[in-house]
């Protein structure tokens, strides 16, 4: 069976992990979220570009807004942790 390729928002996604400052010096879970959510951000309001209906693009739209909201709750944690954070594992 051929292995499909997997989807675009994925493949970003693990591009920009890969490719994140903030990834490269410490891998913590808030740096992780950050990323995480920028991307369903990212996601969710082309989906409400390619939306319909005007309450699709609206809940879309909603959905993206608390997706950056949460993003931005963990780049404050990680900005608070500043020079604490943990060393990289190997």
């Amino acid at each position: 069976m051929a292995r499909r390729a997997p989807a675009p928002h994925l493949v970003r996604r693990l591009t920009i992990v890969a490719e994140s400052p903030v990834m490269a010096s410490h891998p913590t879970l808030d740096a992780e979220l950050v990323v995480w959510w920028e991307c369903e951000a990212e996601r969710l309001e082309t989906l409400a570009a390619s939306a319909r209906f005007g309450f699709m693009q609206r809940r879309y739209a909603s959905k993206a807004a608390a997706a950056r909201a949460r993003a931005q709750v963990s780049r404050l944690r990680e900005q608070a942790r500043g020079t604490t954070a943990r060393p990289a594992t190997t």
